[in-house]
């Protein structure tokens, strides 16, 4: 069995079979609403009322088919608050004929938002529908199926009126008052020209926007009449809009116009005539249209004389004004006077003004102290030739006469100025000294400058050019060494000299020895001095001068492996280096970046010299490269590497270094020990022994035995005490 049924109740049952044996029918009135108090109804056909009634209403409707009774149950809107768990089906004496239970349902208050009307079809089995009928109110419910027989719906639009086929549609037509235009169609566009159809809104541009006025916006197409626009093959660019006005199919007038200006076109038989502009009030026709010169300016064209001013009466000013926008002058070009025959170009801004005399002169006016400035050059003629002594006298084509009492004041009489670096040049005399001078000046407050006195000596501000001709300094550059082992005696730093040894301290051997480069500084540069030797080879570059820049990078990273070479345009003693890469030291030294530079074997990568001032460095077989700073203790020690990314000490060398330190360290304490034992060990094979010499030639083999188990390879090793027979 379902979850969920219907059943009749014993009393329903009662009824039902009296009502089939020839009773009275049953009659149907009304349902109940159970909420099974919230707990699952289960159906019992002992049932005279519901578990807990909620809601009782009317029936809306009973309908039979076959055995089946379909009773509507139309629970309104305006109840809820209960979930439905039931219903049951009363007589009309209120008689509980048939129960059923129901899938839970929240039927929710009218004032929560959420109330809807509940429709449900409730559907009973009977032995024999025809006794059982339905006990209409007259506040009941409509049933879905009355309502179809009655009213149109709205969904359906109008079908049920098309089933009932021409006859009815006219009859609804015709009550409806509705004319021809009601059944005719309409256009499908505003350029639909069908015969018969409504025009709807905009139809050919009426009442609407404006159409086009051919399907590609061709101006020049013959389309039909109407408000139209149009761009293609217009006045302009741009879009235009207006009216058409066709005539048959070849004879079209089109008026259009767009920001304040309107154009007509015709197209006579076919033959499109080309636009034609009106001038309005808005748009008035320029001097240009119609040939004239404007008042606001334009371009007289002619030959010969264009353009002649002519004195009305004689002896009277004849001049050309020009104005700025106020009214006040701006220019003036005439003869301003009715007596003179003079002729003058002013300028009304600065008051300069060049005057043409009538005696032929000329005068060149500027204000405020201004200059005449000449593009082009300037001819002059010989003026003021002859001897030295008559120069005094003489004028020049370039002559100034300076007359003044000042005590001190400078008068030049030539003058240059460069705008972008805000510096000047200038030349003349210091009057009461008498002597002349050529000055620099700039907005920096350099301050520069020759004299040529009138003694006949000549001053310069600066000596620096002469004392580049000297040695002004001499120094020592960073310090370098290399070990006095092996074969290294052979060792050479050209241009470098010896300035002490270093040892152990173990022992009186000197373990290594220190050297720096000589410097001195010549012409502003610091350069390494050598002994005027051979260079290892003969490099022959840098033709274009000792002090060119002409590299082209701004910066490198490393000078590699430097040698030694002879400048071809020095025969000093300077010496020289260049890298692998063709860099001068001198010059690509000023290309490494660094706080702190270092010299080191391009082989092996051991660092020998370090400093902060790379100038004191004389690199000879070794590469430079700059950094912004060392390990703590990095030293020239010989056991700290450049590996071309960073700088450590080799554990390697560090340990080789260490041994040979402790093996150095270990020959200077045995040294004593073995002269002083052969001494005493002479004097026992000679059967002479001293008294103590057994004891003392035991302490020396126990300190001997000592030192063998001393660990060399520790930093700083546990040596065994001195016996104290050594001294």
């Amino acid at each position: 069995m379902s979850d969920y049924y219907v059943i009749l109740t014993d009393a329903g049952q009662a009824l039902m079979a009296a009502a089939t044996a020839g009773g009275a029918p049953v009659i149907l009135s009304q349902f109940g609403v159970d909420d099974g108090n919230g707990v699952v109804i289960t159906p019992d056909p002992a049932q005279t009322t519901l578990v807990n009634e909620v809601y009782r209403g009317d029936i809306s409707s009973l309908m039979a088919t076959g055995n089946t009774i379909k009773a509507q149950l139309v629970i309104p809107k305006d109840s809820g608050g209960y979930t439905v768990q039931g219903f049951g089906l009363y007589t009309d004496d209120g008689t509980l004929f048939s129960v059923c239970n129901f899938p839970a349902q929240e039927k929710p208050l009218p004032s929560s938002g959420y109330a809807v009307k509940m429709d449900t079809d409730y559907y009973l089995q009977v032995s024999d529908t025809s006794v059982v009928t339905l006990q209409f109110d007259g506040d009941d419910y409509l049933t879905r199926e009355q309502a179809d027989t009655i009213y149109l719906q709205i969904g359906n639009n109008l079908s049920e009126i098309a089933a009932g086929g021409a006859a009815a549609q006219a009859e609804a037509l015709d009550n409806l008052g509705a004319g021809t235009a009601a059944v005719a169609d309409v256009q499908i566009s505003t350029t639909d020209t069908t015969a018969g159809r409504a025009m709807t809104v905009g139809a050919f541009g009426i009442g609407g926007s404006s159409i086009p006025i051919a399907p590609d916006v061709d101006f020049n197409v013959v389309a039909p009449s109407g408000f139209i626009y149009g761009q293609e093959s217009g006045p302009t660019s741009g879009v235009y809009f207006g009216f058409n006005a066709r005539h048959q199919t070849t004879y079209q007038l089109t008026l259009v116009g767009r920001n304040s200006r309107f154009f007509a076109q015709t197209c006579e038989d076919g033959d499109f005539q080309g636009w034609a502009e009106f001038y309005t009030t808005l748009h008035k026709p320029t001097a240009a249209d119609t040939g004239a010169l404007s008042l606001t300016g334009g371009t007289l064209t002619g030959n010969d004389g264009i353009l002649i001013l002519r004195n009305k009466t004689l002896d009277s000013a004849n001049y050309l004004f020009g104005q700025n926008s106020d009214g006040t002058n701006r220019w003036y070009i005439g003869n301003g006077s009715p007596t003179s025959s003079d002729v003058s170009i002013n300028n009304y801004a600065s008051s300069a003004n060049i005057k043409i005399n009538e005696d032929g002169t000329i005068e060149l006016n500027t204000a405020s102290s201004n200059h005449i400035k000449v593009t082009g050059g300037i001819y002059v003629p010989l003026v003021g030739a002859g001897s030295w002594t008559s120069q005094n006298d003489l004028p020049a084509p370039l002559f100034q006469t300076i007359d003044s009492t000042q005590g001190s004041q400078y008068q030049p009489i030539f003058k240059q100025h460069y705008v972008q670096a805000d510096s000047t040049w200038s030349g003349g005399m210091l009057i009461s000294e008498g002597n002349f001078h050529v000055h620099y000046i700039d907005a920096a407050g350099k301050d520069a400058g020759f004299t040529f006195n009138k003694d006949g000596t000549f001053s310069p501000t600066s000596y620096a050019n002469f004392d580049a001709r000297y040695i002004r300094n001499i120094r020592q550059g960073t310090k370098g060494s290399f070990p006095t082992t092996g074969d290294v005696f052979n060792y050479e730093v050209s241009g470098a000299y010896v300035t002490g040894g270093y040892g152990d301290g173990n022992d009186s051997d000197i373990d290594g020895l220190n050297y720096r480069p000589l410097q001195i500084t010549h012409d502003g540069s610091t350069y390494t001095t050598i002994a005027n030797l051979a260079a290892t080879a003969s490099v022959q570059i840098l033709n274009t001068g000792i002090y060119t820049d002409d590299y082209p990078v701004s910066n490198i990273q490393v000078l590699v492996n430097c040698q030694p070479y002879r400048h071809a345009l020095d025969e000093s003693n300077r010496g020289y280096l260049i890298d692998e890469q063709g860099f001068d030291w001198y010059r690509g030294q000023r290309l490494l970046n660094g706080s702190i530079f270092i010299a080191y074997n391009a082989t092996n990568g051991i660092i020998s010299q370090i400093d902060n001032d790379i100038g004191m460095l004389w690199p000879v077989g070794l590469s430079v490269t700059g950094l912004e700073s060392l390990p703590e203790n990095c030293s020239i020690d010989g056991t700290w590497i450049f590996n071309g990314t960073e700088i450590f000490q080799d554990a390697d060398l560090l340990a080789a270094n260490i041994y040979q330190k402790n093996t150095d360290g270990l020959q200077a304490r045995l040294r004593p020990i073995v002269n002083a034992a052969f001494m005493l060990q002479a004097s026992a094979a000679l059967n002479v022994p001293r008294e103590g010499d057994t004891d003392s030639l035991l302490a020396f083999q126990q300190y001997a035995d000592a030192l063998r188990d001393v660990d060399l390879t520790q930093a700083e090793p546990v040596w065994p005490p001195r016996p104290e027979i050594i001294s």
